[in-house]
């Protein structure tokens, strides 16, 4: 994500290849910034199945139907990859793509922080609750550590490792990688 100014006006050129997601919390509403390149998704299945590619369902199956949380789906290519887009060996092209989705989007006065994270993260909270687990843990530093400069210095840091250890506490299994960034002063606890 690069945040820029445009006429005075805050924008964010976000680009993304894979299964990692970008999310803006806006007035205590979570945004999707990115799209996840996911081989079940409808565009993603057809451009893979146009080129000849098949998906599967990799995981627990009851009454023949894929079990939601037991499984992922994956590309019938040379690794088997969970994602239809990613930078990749050259044995998955061309149905495991690298063209990048781009978008800017309009800033807001009411944006606070973006969260920017792996898979593991998104497997086991949706963009919401992500953001909700941000703004109480924003709450409880506030209460808890107004004091204490030292632990309000690695605020950003302890709010993104707990989300990595809520993911992991979840089931999440995946690689579990998350950057917490507030977006302006006033949203950060005691204005650090």
């Amino acid at each position: 994500v690069y945040i820029f100014n445009d006429d005075a006006k805050i924008k964010y050129l976000t680009g993304n290849v894979g299964d990692s997601r970008i999310v803006l919390c806006r007035n205590n509403i979570a945004y999707e910034l990115t799209k996840d390149h996911k081989p079940d998704d409808p565009i993603e299945l057809k451009r893979i199945t146009d080129e000849g590619g098949e998906v599967y369902w990799d995981g627990e199956v009851s009454n023949g139907r894929p079990v939601p949380g037991q499984g992922c789906y994956r590309v019938d290519s040379a690794n088997g990859l969970a994602m239809s887009r990613a930078i990749s060996d050259y044995a998955d092209k061309p149905l495991v793509c690298s063209n990048p989705d781009v978008h800017v989007t309009d800033g807001s006065d009411d944006d606070q922080f973006i969260i920017l994270a792996s898979d593991g993260l998104w497997d086991v909270f949706t963009s919401q609750s992500a953001a909700n687990l941000v703004n109480s843990a924003t709450k409880f530093f506030q209460n808890t550590f107004k004091n204490d400069p030292i632990k309000m210095n690695q605020f950003e840091k302890e709010v993104s490792a707990l989300l990595v250890k809520k993911a992991y506490d979840g089931g999440s299994y995946d690689n579990i990688t998350v950057i917490v960034k507030w977006l302006k002063k006033d949203t950060i606890p005691n204005n650090l």
